[in-house]
């Protein structure tokens, strides 16, 4: 994910001058950019008053789910390291540290 993918999903929002409509269920564009943090953009949405970046909104506009995502991720890297894959069944501290090596 980076931002170029998140400006094409964004393109197919519905706009009206800085904001955008993020939400289905969102008659008027209520989200828009507030500003950068760590290098990210960060938005808000003012119809939920949330806060998100780039990262989160790209999984709500492609309607992925942010947890199993991460897991992706983590896996991948854990792969790409030779290390062995976490489970994703198991998200507590005790059978995460059993995994880890």
């Amino acid at each position: 994910m980076n931002q170029a993918a998140v400006n094409q999903l964004l393109a197919n929002c519905k706009h009206k001058g800085n904001y955008l409509s993020i939400r289905a269920s969102d008659e008027t564009p209520s989200a828009r950019p507030t500003g950068e943090c760590d290098g990210r953009r960060v938005w808000r949405d003012y119809g939920t008053n949330e806060t998100l970046d780039d990262y989160e909104l790209y999984c709500r506009l492609s309607g992925i789910d942010k947890s199993k995502d991460k897991w992706r991720v983590v896996n991948e890297w854990r792969e790409t390291h030779g290390k062995p894959p976490l489970s994703l069944s198991s998200t507590s501290h005790k059978s995460l540290s059993k995994q880890l090596p």
